[in-house]
């Protein structure tokens, strides 16, 4: 149950408990399932390093995870943060890329070939660009767009309807550009052309690198 355990945890007090429930339920049967059959294998638990990575940009993104930690080692190279801990039962690694494509690519591979997650989440904050998205609303991507028109789809069982009906809970599709948008007018033609939700910095790059070692990625 390794979704609905760091939902709760990360969520807190920002989202209501029918959000949470709603995004549990609608996400937990793909994780569920993955975890589930590395938990069956026969091989020794040890040999799996971490059971989820989380790649974020920044440290402000990343500290109200890191808080909940236990067991925390911090690894720090000349370009990445690194901290593995325990939330719960389940091992983690929690890896700090810094802004942009190619340090999310690099931070990606990195986290993946040291740590070898089943899971990989690619977490943060993102700018709207929907008039009907609002600050602390979530999005979950089953889309990630490149400026230039790459597109990856990730696989998300996710029922569109159920979270029609849940406030502040959206599931569409993220545009990752080269730089960050803030001019309204910029916004609204950026949502409208690709048909985007939101825009960030580093999510596609995650996505691709995930999609080459075949690690199931979500977007939150």
């Amino acid at each position: 149950m390794v979704f609905r355990f760091l939902l709760r945890q990360w969520l807190g007090s920002i989202a209501q408990q029918k959000v949470r429930e709603t995004v549990v339920k609608a996400t937990q049967d793909s994780v569920n399932e993955a975890v589930q059959d590395a938990e069956r294998q026969t091989e020794d638990p040890g040999s799996r390093k971490c059971d989820i990575g989380f790649v974020f940009a920044m440290g402000i993104e990343a500290g109200g995870l890191e808080d909940l930690l236990s067991d925390v080692v911090t690894i720090r190279s000349a370009r990445i943060l690194v901290r593995r801990g325990r939330l719960g039962s389940k091992r983690v690694a929690i890896v700090q890329s810094g802004p942009g494509c190619e340090t999310a690519a690099n931070a990606t591979a990195a986290l993946i070939s040291a740590h070898e997650p089943d899971w990989v989440f690619s977490a943060g904050f993102a700018g709207g660009l929907d008039e009907k998205i609002h600050k602390h609303d979530i999005i979950m991507a089953n889309q990630v767009v490149y400026h230039d028109g790459q597109h990856l789809s990730l696989d998300l069982k996710v029922d569109p309807d159920a979270l029609a009906t849940t406030p502040g809970v959206h599931l569409g599709t993220l545009l990752t550009t080269d730089h960050i948008i803030r001019l309204p007018k910029e916004k609204r033609e950026l949502g409208e052309k690709h048909k985007a939700l939101a825009v960030d910095m580093e999510t596609f790059a995650v996505a691709e690198t995930c999609r080459r070692n075949k690690v199931p990625l979500i977007s939150v």
